[in-house]
């Protein structure tokens, strides 16, 4: 019932951004750029929650076996403006949790890079570093600016877009008809066993596109990586129970994944890419001090690592034996292999 309270600003909302998507950009009103080189956006039409960062380091991952990759995000909730090169030098406040994952996970084998003006920022990026070959938009799909070859689209398992609402009713923030320009629909946070039924029935949902093809991916969690000086020092204790640390939109598969482990697990959380203050760690440090077992440690994901790693925070919870969980995405068979065939036929073809 309150959701369709907000009906009336979801279509004036929809309104808005089919306007800006279908006559401003559709027409030519606003210039769109194209590159000279292979330009891949991944996004989603949700708000978040869908898996994005992983699925970007898979798609990283699998380009850089054979080609130069540079991957460019806004750097959302950063406190700086224009284009940086991520460097040893920067941190979160710099560039945004997720470009300081990337970096992490990457280093300088790929060139990470933030500008919240997309068009410039490609234009920095090939002019620093000519050798560039393949260009990924992180979050990009709404960022109609640039004109990506391949838009590859990732819609949550649990709450896909064909049954979600335009905000603020859901966490659309286009319409469901917006699916019609991506290449590559995914569907993240399946489970690891999947039915031939299942998949037909989200096919049916979805009713792609004869171009658009649809795959179907999962997540694997790998051992704890310590964050703090007091969890390195804990690395082999049994622990009996957890505090669930995280800032993230929908924290239920890692909680899930958890539960197999611990007797029990006690949650907090916070805003997606919150930035923690030194109220925050207080409460976290109270949370933890509620939990009655000395075989007992706090669990966040790779992502609120980043924002944890901040030096003026790290002082703040380096006693507190914090972990995270890295992920890794998996394709369903034979999704894995339709993967590789169609992002490499749309490199190859530049």
């Amino acid at each position: 019932m309150f959701r369709f309270l907000f009906s009336p600003f979801s279509a004036l909302f929809g309104l808005c951004v089919l306007f800006r998507r279908r006559i401003l950009y559709g027409c030519g009103i606003i210039k769109r750029t194209s590159f000279n080189l292979p330009v891949i956006c991944i996004g989603n039409l949700a708000m978040g929650g869908t898996g994005k960062t992983p699925h970007a380091e898979y798609l990283v991952r699998w380009l850089m076996e054979n080609y130069r990759v540079a991957t460019l995000s806004r750097g959302y909730k950063r406190k700086t403006s224009g284009f940086i090169c991520a460097g040893e030098q920067h941190g979160v406040s710099d560039i945004g949790d997720e470009p300081m994952q990337y970096f992490s996970e990457f280093g300088d084998r790929v060139v990470v890079a933030v500008d919240e003006n997309r068009v410039h920022g490609v234009n920095q990026l090939l002019k620093r570093n000519p050798e560039i070959q393949v260009v990924v938009l992180d979050d990009a799909y709404q960022h109609l600016s640039i004109k990506a070859g391949y838009n590859i689209l990732l819609t949550d398992y649990f709450k896909p877009y064909p049954k979600d609402f335009i905000v603020p009713m859901g966490s659309l923030r286009e319409q469901r008809s917006a699916a019609q320009y991506a290449d590559m629909i995914i569907v993240t946070k399946c489970p690891k066993v999947l039915s031939p039924f299942t998949r037909e029935d989200f096919l049916s949902k979805i009713k792609p596109l004869p171009h658009q093809k649809v795959l179907f991916s999962y997540f694997t969690y790998g051992d704890f990586v310590p964050v703090t000086t007091a969890a390195k020092q804990k690395i082999n204790v049994d622990f009996s129970q957890i505090l669930l640390l995280t800032g993230i939109v929908n924290p239920y598969p890692l909680k899930e994944y958890l539960m197999e482990f611990f007797v029990e697990i006690h949650s907090l959380a916070f805003p997606d890419h919150h930035s923690f203050s030194s109220t925050d760690v207080s409460k976290i440090k109270k949370e933890f001090e509620g939990v009655i077992t000395s075989k007992k440690a706090i669990i966040t994901t790779q992502k609120d690592a980043m924002r944890l790693l901040d030096p003026q925070v790290l002082s703040l919870v380096d006693d507190l034996p914090i972990f995270y969980v890295p992920l890794t995405v998996k394709f369903h068979a034979p999704y894995d292999e339709v993967f590789a065939k169609e992002i490499g036929a749309f490199v190859e073809s530049h």
